[in-house]
């Protein structure tokens, strides 16, 4: 018996350019397996530390004395991605008042609130370099970005108001 019949069939069974169409597929199917694979588990291996200044507004008075230096904030796997270095300031939320008194000739006042604080604290982050900027568990950061930060006692919000240009991760041009 041959191996390739008259009609272009594999042992009577099978058109020949049919085998070849499925044993093309076979072999791609641990092509795309393992190309997904490692495509989806693809994590950002060079980070930099950045040492940032972030601003938490209208935060209650409870979770303003929870943070504390040293706190470690971590990222989407569990791992340390950032560090609270230090809280340079603890002060209440201003807000606006109609000036009923005319105290002043202006039509507001700006009164401190008692239950909301501003706390402004220095952050020392893990940042991955993606698209051309420094990102920080998925957050772009750089002045008036807003940023997430994740730890075991709280979650919690705020903006960036200054971003270290002294370390070579931020320098203008990279």
């Amino acid at each position: 018996m041959k191996l390739i019949d008259d009609k272009g069939k594999i042992f009577g069974k099978i058109n020949f350019f049919d085998f070849l169409l499925i044993l093309f597929l076979v072999a791609l199917t641990p092509i795309f397996y393992f190309g997904n694979k490692a495509l989806s588990r693809r994590e950002v291996k060079d980070f930099k530390k950045v040492t940032v200044q972030v601003k938490f507004e209208n935060i209650i008075p409870e979770l303003a004395s929870t943070l504390s230096e040293g706190d470690t904030f971590k990222n989407s796997s569990g791992n340390t991605a950032g560090v609270l270095k230090k809280i340079i300031s603890d002060t209440p939320s201003c807000v606006i008042s109609v000036n009923q008194l005319k105290i002043k000739n202006d039509n507001y006042l700006l009164l401190p609130a008692p239950n909301v604080k501003d706390v402004v604290c220095q952050l020392e982050l893990n940042c991955a370099k993606e698209r051309g900027s420094l990102s920080f568990n998925g957050y772009v950061v750089k002045i008036g970005s807003n940023i997430v930060l994740n730890n075991d006692n709280y979650d919690i919000q705020g903006v960036v108001i200054h971003v270290d240009r002294v370390n070579p991760a931020v320098k203008k041009g990279e």
